[in-house]
């Protein structure tokens, strides 16, 4: 079986990659050449049409991240016989982005940070406005990778989870988290969110972005969770109503973590200067704001090597065989 990268990766990426490659796959890289192999795997998160046409062997497409990007899923329904697969060495970093701001949101980290800083000792003689998690409910949308996890530290936190997945039915590895806690986790479907969000202190969204999810959390959502609760956002900035979160944070009833945005650089030289988003969140002190990096961590290379390893290793039937991306659902 013949894989083709289609960009170059840092060194840590092929220190880890290179030695678990099946010696029965052979790996070619960078730029399509006319010396390059047609190949049976392209490993591309938006391939080009070139790329796709240019070998007749191509059976499989690789995005190396989680997530079904639209333009990709636009283009290959020209393409139904090539299979999408997903890697999710991301999981545990992004689960992990989420609870760090959902704890700082309750504690209001930031802003002391801050203040203290400056020589500012107020917030400690003021009354309390810090909240206490243990006791308190918080709903997850997405019961996936990440999901799963931050299910996992919330219940050993002493909240109330309720899970929120597609079809409000639990796989094998949700049975084994349900059996545990039965007392302390439930799981619905989409179709009842507003009503498990009323009256909840915390909501964490780490579901793909689908048609079904898209603005899934609108004002009337955001309304019905309970005053000082905390929304985080780890999935995509377009699940959750853009100006409806601002004005709910502008009016100081919510609080919120948000790594996913509404508004991106479109190149190296915006970078520097692009807003997140058309509405001032910079200007909330309730708001914790991060670039769309919670998989960034010195290990991240390291797990991609790993379990893009593993994935080609089941498509060349050296493993148990990866489950493809179902396009209808975009996950």
């Amino acid at each position: 079986m013949i894989v083709h990268l289609a960009r170059d990766y840092p060194e840590d990426f092929y220190r880890v990659f290179t030695p678990l490659v099946h010696e029965s796959i052979t790996i070619t890289s960078s730029g399509l050449h006319q010396s390059t192999p047609p190949f049976d795997v392209l490993v591309r998160g938006v391939p080009t049409e070139e790329e796709l046409r240019f070998s007749p062997h191509l059976k499989a497409l690789v995005i190396p991240w989680a997530g079904l990007p639209r333009a990709t899923a636009s283009l290959l329904a020209d393409y139904p016989h090539i299979a999408v697969y997903n890697l999710h060495h991301n999981a545990g970093a992004t689960a992990e982005l989420a609870l760090a701001m959902l704890l700082a949101a309750a504690r209001e980290l930031v802003p002391i940070d801050r203040a203290l800083r400056e020589g500012d000792w107020r917030p400690r003689y003021a009354d309390p406005t810090a909240l206490l998690l243990e006791g308190s409910r918080v709903v997850i949308v997405g019961m996936g990778a990440i999901g799963r996890r931050v299910a996992r530290v919330c219940l050993a936190l002493g909240m109330r989870v309720i899970g929120v997945n597609r079809t409000g039915e639990p796989n094998d590895t949700l049975k084994t988290i349900l059996d545990c806690s039965p007392d302390h986790i439930t799981l619905v479907d989409y179709t009842r969110v507003e009503e498990v969000l009323l009256g909840a202190q915390v909501l964490v969204l780490c579901v793909p972005l689908t048609p079904q999810t898209e603005r899934l959390i609108r004002a009337e959502q955001l309304r019905a969770l309970a005053d000082q609760a905390i929304v985080i956002n780890v999935s995509r900035g377009a699940v959750v109503d853009e100006a409806a979160l601002f004005e709910e944070l502008k009016s100081g009833r919510l609080r919120a973590g948000v790594d996913v945005w509404y508004n991106y650089p479109s190149d190296e030289a915006e970078q520097a200067n692009t807003p997140p988003s058309t509405f001032p969140f910079g200007d909330l002190d309730n708001v914790i704001m991060t670039p769309h990096l919670a998989a960034h961590t010195t290990s991240t290379e390291e797990y991609r090597a790993r379990e893009l390893a593993t994935l080609l290793s089941g498509l060349a039937g050296h493993g148990p065989a990866p489950t493809p991306v179902d396009l209808s659902r975009g996950y």
